[in-house]
């Protein structure tokens, strides 16, 4: 009983010290990163999670922290507290399973505490403890570690291991540096080598890596996933990753290089295996990420076990001597002291917490149970320029595939709101950290027939993507602009009346776009010559007197402003329905 009180007191004690450094990480609320994870978990469904993760050579992007989403959203539905919950269950896990891979290297207690303690808190990875979008790391490394206590016994599991990484793999790309990770721990920590883990699992991370090169997938050809291969690149991603893990901002990539060697050359000089051990784990464990574009500091949260037990073997040196013991509790309490510290300086929390909560929990205190497939209208919305976040929140929120969402910039001023007409089931405005619902039996005036972009009131009748100009009379028009307009009682046609500025067409030489009315194909629009236009189309038979319906672009080769990237088309003067 007193053997197990004094192992167990190490892990025990440490898990206790984490929970209480990250105890506010329990009340964050879903951030962007959630509403992007969640949103294509919940699209995909456990079909092609489940399929994905069985089939990992097939393309499917992390579908292990999908299901992971999945699940707990299942149970626990559009509330953020069990999905923080369950986040910082895995990360306590985690500690727990270091503990058993550190004492198959070293028995030493002081050996085991230290390197617990240094691995389980950093403040530059804020974002593992705070945000729950960096599961798929906290996973990466539940598998890693699994996959190294089966190769750590006695008689190697290959085939257990060979499945961790698979899971692994699932989980974040990094699990395919699994095998080097068990190379390093056969060739230089185990008096007898044995290569059975090593082929299995190197055999799955060869399967992955060459899939992730010939299929195309979700990521393919995102800027912030090209892998760029080259001895600058791996020097910009040392830098970065070992300035998160010293707390500075000073190393350059050349410095840090010489860092990294240093503390090689002095593991092979001390003849410590452990330390070697260690550093062969960072090292390795960062490879899949040292040729992509530097992250944040969640990149370093798998190899961060690696420098723990290195810096863990340096500060319990052979013999276990008071002099040792008296470093190795001067490290500890060093360690614990900067933690605190830390922590008291505050951990950054995921972006976008308030905004989804407004729209999350405000829509949803407004109408609490939503009809299938409803049809909502969100006038100032906080997202701003962003379609698919406010979307996404409210079909999570509503567990509705099919609910719509159209968004309304206007302008309000004073007197009563008016009500747009139409389509809409609930209108909601957006005021400051507020919204309401419109009532239809407060109305004072319905969206516009005909907009004047020089004119307050125009604001009612755009949805999106024609940007401000105070005080002119012509507003751009973006890649994809949607006006809401109410059908007059006469027979009508549509009229836009717009200009294109020389400028665009010195970069895109033509513009053509596409056009809708009410969902329905209205004549293109190819521009070859800066003037003024006016363009005509027909209303559409099955649209009805009185009915809002929306007017919708789409520009198929926009101009790409070279200072900020922002896609424009041209300027609109004024749009709207006109007699016959």
């Amino acid at each position: 009983m007193k053997r197990f009180v004094r192992q167990a007191a190490p892990v025990v004690a440490v898990i206790a010290w984490f929970l209480y450094l990250i105890r506010r990480a329990v009340y964050e609320y879903f951030d962007t990163d959630d509403m992007t994870n969640l949103t294509v978990a919940f699209i995909k469904g456990y079909g092609d999670l489940v399929k994905g993760s069985v089939l990992f050579w097939t393309g499917a992007i992390r579908p292990l922290g999908g299901l992971f989403y999945l699940v707990t959203y299942q149970f626990a539905g559009f509330h953020p507290r069990p999905f923080r919950y369950a986040a910082i269950a895995l990360l306590v896990l985690n500690l727990v399973l270091l503990y058993f891979v550190l004492r198959r290297l070293n028995t030493s207690v002081w050996f085991t505490t230290l390197a617990l303690l240094f691995a389980c808190f950093n403040r530059s990875m804020s974002d593992v403890y705070m945000s729950t979008g960096t599961v798929y790391d906290t996973l990466g490394l539940t598998f890693t570690l699994l996959a190294m206590l089966c190769v750590m016994r006695d008689q190697p599991r290959w085939i257990l291991a060979a499945l961790c990484t698979v899971a692994a793999v699932d989980s974040k790309e990094m699990g395919a540096a699994i095998p080097a990770l068990i190379l390093a721990y056969e060739l230089i920590v185990r008096p007898k080598p044995r290569f059975a883990a090593l082929i299995s699992t190197g055999l799955v991370a060869l399967l992955f890596t060459l899939s992730r090169m010939a299929v195309k997938n979700d990521l393919s050809d995102h800027p912030a996933y090209q892998l760029t291969v080259s001895w600058q690149r791996f020097l910009e991603t040392t830098s970065v990753y070992l300035n998160d893990l010293a707390f500075s901002s000073h190393m350059s990539g050349v410095v840090a290089m010489m860092v990294l060697l240093a503390a090689l050359a002095l593991a092979a000089v001390l003849r410590n295996r452990i330390m070697l051990f260690g550093w062969c784990f960072y090292v390795f464990a960062l490879l899949p990420m040292s040729f992509a574009t530097p992250r944040s500091g969640y990149a370093i949260y798998i190899p961060y076990a690696g420098a723990a037990i290195y810096f863990a073997a340096l500060f319990t040196l052979r013999p276990h001597t008071r002099l040792n013991h008296a470093i190795a509790m001067a490290f500890l309490c060093l360690v614990a002291a900067l933690q605190f510290f830390q922590a008291r300086q505050g951990l950054l929390a995921g972006g976008g917490q308030e905004t989804i909560k407004l729209v999350g929990l405000g829509v949803g205190k407004l109408v609490p149970n939503m009809p299938k497939g409803a049809n909502l209208l969100l006038i100032n919305d906080p997202f701003g320029a962003d379609e698919e976040l406010p979307h996404s929140t409210l079909r999570l929120r509503y567990r509705d595939r099919d609910l719509r969402t159209t968004k309304l910039t206007w302008k309000v001023g004073p007197g009563i709101i008016p009500y747009p007409p139409g389509f809409f089931d609930h209108v909601f405005l957006f005021k400051e950290n507020s919204v309401v619902e419109l009532s239809k039996e407060a109305t004072a005036a319905p969206v516009l027939e005909f907009v004047n972009m020089g004119s307050a009131s125009s604001d009612m009748s755009i949805g999106k993507d024609i940007a401000e100009r105070d005080g002119s009379a012509h507003r751009w028009m973006n890649q994809d602009p949607e006006l809401l307009l109410r059908v007059p009682k006469n027979l009508s046609h549509f009229e836009m009346a717009y200009s294109v500025p020389e400028v665009i067409l010195r970069q895109t030489k033509t513009l053509d776009l596409d056009a809708w009315i009410a969902d329905q194909p209205a004549p293109p629009i190819h521009v070859s010559e800066a003037k003024d236009f006016l363009y005509k189309a027909a209303i559409p038979a099955n649209v009805k007197p009185g009915e809002t319906v929306v007017v919708r672009f789409h520009v198929r080769n926009p101009y790409v402003s070279p200072g900020d990237g922002t896609k424009l088309a041209f300027l609109i003067k004024s749009a709207g329905f006109v007699l016959n």
